[in-house]
């Protein structure tokens, strides 16, 4: 996978969203203290959280919400992945991609607590319908139930051929 962009906000000097496109070289220039270090710093946080830890002090300090957020997309992705143990399947597949086929993670950080917590979201163009929504989140039975109460003709073996069936059977996904 290859690094496109990275978005940072609320983050030490950044209060509002900033997007910073990567390329095969990118460079930083500028004053000192002018935030150069903070993007590769919010990287750092993003993929390790390890030599550079995320902590109480970079919230911004003017912004009186705590949640620190770094975005990264990505392109040449894997052409498989493996969500459920044994089932192979594609990120396109799962919807688990922006319009523009790349993949982007987004991680925010409550640093209103003394130890800052993470949660990991997808941004994707996901189906929103009812009953559809959520399908990457139901175990093997869950979907076999869906599958037999919509009386949708599918194998009810393998997670990814089961979300597929379901979500095919949308009229709006056709």
């Amino acid at each position: 996978m290859k690094l496109v962009s990275v978005e940072i906000e609320n983050i030490r000097c950044y209060k509002d969203p900033v997007k910073v496109q990567i390329d095969d070289l990118t460079t930083f220039i500028g004053k000192n203290d002018i935030g150069k270090s903070t993007v590769l710093e919010a990287l750092e946080i993003f993929f390790n959280n390890d030599t550079v830890k995320i902590s109480q002090d970079d919230a911004n300090i003017s912004n009186e919400n705590k949640v620190v957020c770094i975005t990264c997309e990505f392109t040449n992705l894997p052409d498989r992945i493996i969500l459920d143990s044994g089932h192979e399947t594609t990120l396109e597949n799962e919807y688990l991609l922006t319009p523009e086929s790349t993949l982007k993670i987004k991680k925010t950080f409550d640093c209103g607590k003394k130890t800052p917590s993470c949660d990991v979201f997808i941004i994707a163009y996901h189906p929103t319908a009812a009953g559809v929504s959520n399908l990457l989140e139901l175990k093997e039975k869950d979907l076999q139930k869906i599958i037999k109460d919509q009386g949708i003709d599918s194998a009810l073996k393998g997670n990814p051929l089961m979300r597929k069936a379901i979500w095919d059977n949308v009229l709006w996904l056709n």
